[in-house]
């Protein structure tokens, strides 16, 4: 399957179990399935593209989130 636009996401940390939550939305308004992620790291990554890049994209099939082609220092 082809990239698809996501334009909101749901996320949260499970304090009782240490685990995160992701869920994404894609421009078509379907909801992807609930994501755990174990690795506070790795959430927090996730957590700062989708709060920090436009536009997001979601490869399903390789379960990549990325954005486009950026300019280097762009808008900074």
């Amino acid at each position: 399957m082809a990239a698809i636009h996501i334009i909101q996401y749901r996320a949260g940390w499970d304090l009782n179990n240490n685990y995160g939550i992701l869920q994404l939305r894609s421009q078509n308004g379907t909801w992807s399935s609930l994501k755990k992620i174990n690795d506070p790291n790795e959430f927090q990554v996730i957590m700062d593209l989708l709060r920090n890049e436009h536009p997001i994209f979601h490869d399903t099939k390789s379960d990549v989130i990325r954005t486009t082609n950026e300019d280097i220092g762009g808008n900074e």
